[in-house]
């Protein structure tokens, strides 16, 4: 399992290293997006097929401005406004990867693409493993999710986590920006990843060789 810097998560939910959806899971985000929204995600593709499936955002009709990041056979097509900007092919379809977008630029696996400038706002809500349009969410896209990251200008929209609720045992995303846990939209539930372990803390006392509990400081000795 991966060791965390510390807790990221409040109490009550369990860090997870991914969650994988095997292509009936999606997320719905609550967000319509802008064009002026920015996003990072770090993800894995885990079945290769002649697919047009979703990794993030929505569109309102077939004829109408979208903002969405999809799957298409071996390469990915980020569609912005009415322009769709298909991606360098990539040959290894299986395996993880980031992508983001900031402004007109948008970069995949550290190749930039110049996707120029737009002015809209989608009026459904971007799906997370999937794209919502005018056919619903039928486009659900088998993969790994390790985090993602929407932001407008300076604001962090949207910082998912991968997480595991424990009140339920609900697979699904906190979401650490607004404090909310995103479960599944679709059927099934989401697989769940390693745990990521959280490094133990000790509580030190001055002249002593005791360490125990959680860290604290007293008498000025950490």
């Amino acid at each position: 399992s991966t060791l965390s810097d510390g807790p990221t998560l409040p109490s009550g939910y369990t860090e997870l290293e991914y969650i994988e959806g095997t292509g009936t899971q999606w997320i719905d985000t609550g967000l319509k997006m802008s064009a002026s929204y920015d996003f990072e995600i770090d993800f894995e593709v885990t079945e290769a097929g002649s697919y047009v499936a979703g990794v993030f955002g929505a569109r309102d009709s077939e004829n109408s401005a979208g903002y969405m990041f999809y799957a298409e056979s071996q390469h990915f097509t980020f569609m912005y406004s009415d322009n769709y900007n298909v991606l360098t092919p990539v040959q290894a379809f299986l395996s993880r990867r980031t992508a983001s977008k900031s402004g007109s630029t948008f970069v995949l696996d550290g190749t930039s693409y110049n996707i120029g400038t737009a002015s809209f706002t989608a009026t459904r809500n971007a799906g997370l493993f999937c794209f919502v349009y005018e056919r619903g969410n039928d486009s659900i896209i088998p993969m790994k999710l390790y985090s993602m990251t929407v932001t407008n200008g300076q604001t962090v929209l949207r910082n998912f986590v991968p997480a595991k609720r424990d009140s339920d045992g609900a697979i699904g995303v906190y979401d650490t920006a607004n404090g909310q846990f995103y479960g599944n939209a679709g059927t099934g539930t989401f697989v769940a990843g390693p745990v990521v372990a959280q490094p133990a803390l000790l509580t030190y006392y001055p002249n002593s060789t005791t360490a125990t509990g959680s860290v604290s400081a007293q008498s000025g000795v950490v």
